[in-house]
């Protein structure tokens, strides 16, 4: 799982870099849950934004263009501590309850065997204003990704789409990680 976990990451971190302002899902709960060390964590303000689409202009200059207008995005997994996935994953169910009495929608949910994720989506007339997810790895991992703002829902499938994007991307953020 923790291959499909990364993925998923990823493809969040392409995603917020569309996120236009912080106002993304109150996590705070599931956050308090994740008693663990931290084994990544990524949280840009908009002027970490602007370094990054600088370095990613020479990759991808759409992306680039995309990063450069985001404000904010924040994603954390975390090796969870022995005894805390069963709370983990009771807060995440409560978590995912609360979110959608709040006007997100369910876009993914998957559970097999130990592992669990969920994705919500805010989202009014083809834009979407935030999206998060929710992951349990077993009974080792867990995390969430978070993000803001006013997307395109057309422009986040196609960028979604680009696996040249993210590819490139992703080594961005593991040599900015690195370095």
């Amino acid at each position: 799982m923790k291959l499909k976990t990364l993925c998923c990451l990823a493809l969040l971190a392409l995603v917020a870099t569309f996120a236009g302002a912080q106002s993304g899902a109150d996590l705070s709960a599931y956050e308090n849950a994740l008693v663990g060390n931290v084994e990544q964590e990524i949280l840009y303000n908009a002027q970490q934004l602007a370094a990054l689409a600088d370095a990613t202009r020479g990759v991808n200059a759409e992306l680039a263009d995309v990063i450069a207008d985001a404000t904010w995005v924040e994603a954390r997994m975390v090796n969870l501590d022995a005894g805390h996935s069963e709370n983990v994953r009771e807060i995440m169910t409560s978590t995912v309850d609360q979110l959608s009495s709040n006007g997100w929608a369910p876009l993914v949910s998957v559970r097999a065997n130990d592992d669990q994720v969920e994705v919500l989506l805010r989202h009014t007339e083809g834009r979407i204003q935030g999206l998060v997810a929710l992951f349990a790895d077993g009974e080792e991992e867990a995390g969430f990704a978070n993000l803001a703002g006013d997307l395109d829902m057309a422009q986040v499938m196609a960028l979604a789409k680009n696996a040249e994007a993210l590819a490139g991307f992703l080594d961005i953020l593991r040599e900015e990680s690195e370095g």
